[in-house]
């Protein structure tokens, strides 16, 4: 008997004391944390849709489900830094665009969320090359946009793909503006356009202060709460600091007119495209602004983005600048590692570009504990690669968005299938 209770107790020693029913784990892939040193024949861990354990030679809890990423690249989901997804159906289709507000040229109480579609076509194709999540912007006609939403790609409400549900006020500079408004004789140059922006900043410094004034003597019967304004009670946030305004701007000159609103107004900012962003990039490194660049096939085919190059993004990342890639696009955000290969083929180290679709744009949108990271307790969106990721010929052959595995199908493909074969 003593024999078969020590038998029993080596028995019950020897089993894994974490139960590993909803476990996956992945295992044997070159793992890229992305905010740490890659793991070669590493295992991810996930869990409840986050990222239980990140590490090697883990113990795999018994009755986990095991996925096998030998010779693949395992890393987080990626992120676009600015896209109209889930806002922009059918181009040619005004009542499936909701991107720009075109009632007022300044649209501050507008957010992108109040109109985002989780089951927007353009999702499933996007997801295909590894994108997980996108900022989901408003669009660029309006001097002051709106506010932008940080979105996973899964899910069937917006309360539960909402990664960070307010990322920033948009602010459009240059030719966007005019184009829209010109002909309505609301703004028709850049003086225009930074005057009405020095205009409604202004009252919203106005309006915070009422507020702060109130707050204080509330108690007071006397004391009275300034009239709800929506525009001003939007920029409030702005114009303490609390919330950063993500600035539209292609060349040098919108760039530094950028610069003086944040001084002028102590605005925290983030560039938007940046096309001419490489002729300062010493003193954006200096400020630490960061920049949202790309696309980064921009051509010189405006005046604005005359001074376009490849090498844009290596020339910021080398002075210093925290660099995010975007595609500043909707229907075709699944090209976002390839711009960042192009940005390699200039110079741009394929560290640095991978950081430039995780990590950084976690970290610039202050969400780089959720998503951009193979961490503990990070939202488990995870991508396995056949290849470099910014390789066209690599193929992604599993997505994961919190936890649960994509179904790599799309419209597109299914049209292939359907009318591709002879």
């Amino acid at each position: 008997m003593r024999y078969v209770a020590l038998l029993m107790l080596i028995a019950c020693a020897s089993t894994p004391v974490q139960d590993g029913k909803g476990v996956i784990a992945i295992v044997g892939g070159l793992v890229k944390p992305m905010n740490g040193p890659d793991i070669p024949g590493g295992t991810v861990l996930i869990k409840d849709g986050r990222i239980l354990e990140v590490g090697k030679d883990l113990a795999i809890p018994q009755g986990a489900t095991v996925v096998d990423a030998k010779g693949k690249i395992v890393m987080p989901g990626m992120i676009d830094s600015n896209t109209n997804v889930g806002l922009n159906e059918i181009e040619m289709v005004t009542a499936t665009r909701d991107e720009d507000e075109g009632t007022d040229v300044v649209t501050p109480q507008v957010w992108v969320g109040d109109a985002y579609m989780p089951a927007s076509e353009v999702i499933p194709v996007t997801r295909m090359n590894g994108i997980t999540s996108v900022l989901v912007a408003p669009g660029e006609n309006n001097v002051i946009g709106g506010i932008s939403m940080l979105a996973e790609l899964d899910g069937r409400l917006t309360s539960e793909l909402t990664v960070k549900a307010r990322v920033g006020m948009h602010l459009s500079l240059g030719e966007p503006p005019k184009e829209k408004w010109g002909d309505k004789n609301v703004v028709q140059t850049r003086m225009g356009i930074v005057a009405k922006v020095r205009e409604v900043l202004t009252k919203a410094q106005e309006y915070a202060r009422k507020l702060e004034e109130y707050e204080k003597k509330k108690d007071d019967p006397k004391a009275e709460k300034p009239g709800y304004d929506a525009k001003m009670l939007a920029l409030v946030p702005v114009v303490r600091g609390e919330m950063p305004v993500i600035v539209r701007a292609h060349k040098v000159d919108d760039i530094r007119t950028a610069l003086r609103l944040a001084d002028e107004f102590k605005l925290k900012i983030i560039l938007s495209h940046g096309t001419e962003a490489w002729k300062i990039a010493d003193e954006l490194a200096k400020r630490k602004i960061p920049v949202l660049v790309g696309p980064i096939n921009q051509q010189p085919s405006e005046i604005e983005t005359g001074g376009a190059t490849y090498e844009n993004a290596d020339i910021l990342f080398r002075a210093g600048v925290k660099i995010a890639i975007q595609t500043g696009d909707t229907h075709n955000v699944r090209n976002l590692p390839f711009m960042a290969g192009l940005a390699c083929a200039y110079g741009l180290p394929e560290e640095e570009a991978l950081k430039a679709m995780t990590v950084n744009p976690a970290e610039i949108f202050g969400v780089a504990d959720q998503v951009g990271v193979l961490a503990k307790g990070a939202r488990a969106d995870v991508v396995i690669v056949d290849g470099s990721p910014i390789q066209p010929r690599s193929k992604v052959v599993a997505v994961y968005i919190r936890g649960r595995q994509i179904d790599l199908s799309s419209r597109q493909k299914e049209l292939m299938e359907k009318w591709g074969k002879k």
